[in-house]
């Protein structure tokens, strides 16, 4: 998945083939390693945030369809009552 921290990433790897200044390649790598790290923490947390959202969507998913049961359960009790 793209996002802004890779896509610094990839910019700093273009700048990093171009150049030929030691000093500028050795700036340019240390760069380039922030960068990567960044972009690691940045799809693991990511990852983490999409499984707590998916167990989200279940938990809400099983409310649902007990909120329905129950909706039903009441219809078929107010049936009775009303003598229908």
């Amino acid at each position: 998945m793209e996002n802004k921290f890779s896509e610094k990433l990839k910019k700093v790897t273009e700048l990093l083939n171009k150049c030929n200044d030691y000093e500028q390649r050795k700036l340019l790598e240390i760069e380039q390693e922030a960068w990567r790290t960044v972009n690691a923490m940045f799809e693991e947390n990511n990852k983490e945030l999409l499984k707590k959202l998916s167990n989200n969507e279940i938990v809400i998913k099983e409310q649902a369809n007990a909120l329905q049961e129950q909706a039903k359960l009441i219809e078929e009790l107010l049936k009775k009552i009303n003598g229908k």
